[in-house]
């Protein structure tokens, strides 16, 4: 592959910033391949949450030059059989654990199911030192991705693999005159992801959306401006799914709702859906 001289690492975990460990990581990283461009997505992952540190990196790597690698651990079986994977996809590459992280990157592609390429990382992929049962992170992925940052072929660290875990995604139905939907994730301002799509709601132009006993929203807006402050909305969020949020305060503190939380959107009169 052609690499840029300053190529782009980016790192997801769910470490923090009040300890070490992701310097370490930065350190080995830079040990190996000191022109690099290292990028921060995030570090505040809820420990051990997979499916949101799924779902993050699934809306922030199209952000990012072609060329980019993406370091990501979320990895609560760390020292387990749990694989470690290499894929490219669009000219971007993933490192990480196989533990469903990489789920709705490998599952849709601007709504469409994805293809991409997937190898498994073996010791090739280890510093120096020996490795430690708890920290991959620093000891395999870390090195792993400085390695491809200097042109190492996805397939110089291990097999290909045409399997991998996979988190249930849940997709929308639709029942007769409603869809049904769900929350796949929640943002830190409380505003609400939900797994529909505009393919889903094609030919539904008008419908009110039901979230528990308790929420009801007609239509879907344009903007927050749409409605009054303190007041629920729907609308379309960046990555392409309906979202709900509170204008000026936190929806699912407001109203008590998670990821899982079921989306009920009915056919009615009036204008909205669509």
């Amino acid at each position: 592959m052609v690499i840029d001289p300053k190529p782009v690492v980016t790192l997801l975990t769910d470490f923090g910033i009040q300890d070490s460990y992701v310097g370490q990581m930065k350190g080995i990283i830079l040990g190996i391949n000191p022109a690099v461009t290292l990028v921060d997505i995030t570090h505040s992952i809820a420990a051990h949450d997979i499916r949101q540190g799924a779902f993050t990196i699934f809306t922030a790597w199209q952000a990012f030059p072609p060329g980019t690698i993406h370091l990501c651990v979320v990895d609560p079986g760390v020292g387990s059989d749990r694989r470690g994977l290499i894929i490219e996809k669009d000219r971007h590459f993933f490192v990480g654990p196989d533990n469903g992280l990489f789920s709705f990157l490998l599952e849709f592609s601007d709504g469409k199911r994805s293809s991409a390429s997937l190898y498994s990382i073996g010791r090739q992929g280890t510093a120096a030192r020996a490795s430690s049962t708890t920290f991959h992170g620093r000891d395999i992925f870390a090195p792993t991705a400085a390695r491809l940052s200097l042109g190492a072929a996805v397939s110089s660290f291990g097999p290909e693999v045409v399997d991998w875990v996979q988190l249930r995604i849940p997709l929308p139905k639709q029942l007769g005159e409603s869809i049904k939907g769900e929350v796949i994730h929640v943002d830190g301002f409380g505003n609400l992801i939900t797994n529909i799509t505009g393919d889903t709601l094609r030919g539904f132009r008008n419908c009110g959306i039901r979230v528990g006993q308790s929420l009801h929203i007609s239509g879907i807006s344009e903007t927050y401006s749409d409605v009054s402050a303190r007041s629920p909305l729907a609308y379309w969020g960046s990555a392409g799914f309906l979202e709900l949020a509170l204008r000026e305060g936190n929806l699912a503190r407001a109203f008590d709702l998670a990821v899982g939380c079921e989306i009920i959107l009915v056919r009615e009169g009036g204008d909205g859906c669509g």
